[in-house]
This record gives C-alpha cells, sequence and structure tokens, in this order.
C-alpha cells in the first residue's frame, strides 16, 4: 500500500474544501475517499503541525458535504457519534466546537422533518450564543410545521428586536418571515371563524 505524505493529505483536505466552497459534494466526497483516511490525521495537531487539519477537521468536512448532499442521516451520525464525544464542555476552546456541531445538526433535523429536535438543538445553539438570525428561522419553521404558530411568530420577534441590530439586510429578512407567519395565523383565524 502506498503511504501519503502529509503534503498530499493536507493537499486533498484543502482541494475538498474548495470543491465544497464551488458546490462540487460528490467530487469533493471522492477526494477525501482517495486523498485523506482518517488514520493520516492526528487526533490534535501537535505545536510543530499547526498547519496540518485534524482529524476532528477532517471529520466536520465529511459531515459538511454529506450535509450539502441532503445526506443528513449520515452527516448526524457524524456530528454526534463521532465529533461530540470527542469534546468536552467544559473547556472553553470545545465550547465553539459544539455550538458548530448543534447548528449544523439542527439544520439537518429540520430538513429530515425531525422538528422537535431540530427545536431541541436550536435551543442548545441559542442558549450559548444568542446572535444566529439562521437559527432562529430553523426554530420557528419547526414551531409552525408542529402548528405552533403563536411560539413560532415569538421566535422571529425575538430574533428581530435583540438579534440584529444594525444589520439592515438580515432585519428586513427576519421581518419578511415574522410578517409571513402572522399572516398565517390571521389566515387560520379567519378560516376558524367560518
Amino acid at each position: 500500500s502506498i503511504t501519503i505524505s502529509n503534503s498530499a493529505v493536507q493537499a486533498g483536505f484543502y482541494m475538498t474544501r474548495a470543491r465544497i466552497l464551488d458546490h462540487m459534494g460528490k467530487e469533493a466526497m471522492q477526494v477525501l475517499e482517495d486523498h485523506c483516511k482518517e488514520a493520516d490525521f492526528p487526533d490534535l495537531p501537535d505545536d510543530e503541525a499547526v498547519q496540518q487539519p485534524s482529524l476532528f477537521e477532517l471529520l466536520m468536512l465529511k459531515a459538511c458535504i454529506h450535509q450539502n448532499l441532503e445526506q443528513y442521516d449520515k452527516a448526524v451520525t457524524i456530528y454526534f457519534d463521532k465529533l461530540l464525544p470527542t469534546l468536552d464542555e467544559r473547556n472553553q476552546g470545545d465550547n465553539w466546537n459544539i455550538y458548530r456541531i448543534y447548528c449544523r445538526a439542527a439544520r439537518c433535523a429540520f430538513k429530515l422533518g425531525e422538528h422537535e429536535n431540530c427545536i431541541k438543538r436550536c435551543n442548545i445553539v441559542l442558549n450559548f450564543h444568542r446572535h444566529v438570525e439562521e437559527i432562529y428561522e430553523c426554530k420557528a419553521l419547526s414551531l409552525r410545521a408542529l402548528g405552533k404558530l403563536d411560539e413560532a411568530i415569538e421566535t422571529m420577534n425575538v430574533a428581530i428586536i435583540y438579534e440584529t441590530p444594525g444589520d439592515d439586510k438580515n432585519t428586513a429578512r427576519l421581518v419578511k418571515m415574522y410578517q409571513e407567519l402572522c399572516d398565517l395565523r390571521a389566515t387560520k383565524e379567519i378560516q376558524a371563524t367560518q
């Protein structure tokens, strides 16, 4: 068997990242499969190998590719079975990665129609970091799917009032979604009286 040099592993890793940015998920996964074996990556890079991606980064990249390819079950398996067990929530440095994993897992849960799981994961993210507009949207859409319009509207209200000050583009998007939810609630109320 051929041993891949560190430079080849790094090149494969970074080629994969570039392909993801170019929305070439299948090609990115093929590069990973061909050039980036998990055994070639250190659990954590040592001080001399700061530039070498770690196994954690490789697994995050694989999960991201699966997510981009709409293979949400595979992505969630990597997030929860391979990545989260390696992290310690008491370690401040790991907290950022825990947050990233739950953000991505919330989106996967929404896409899989697992709305209760999506809401739980969104709440974990929002307890960690409140300024994540798209997580509010994901949570509100899951609440709407569960028929909890009032909670969905309140979620978007919080997002608008507290989370996007000075960000006109995101505020406009959130206000639009908030208004759509309010309109839906009004339509349902009218239908209920007829």
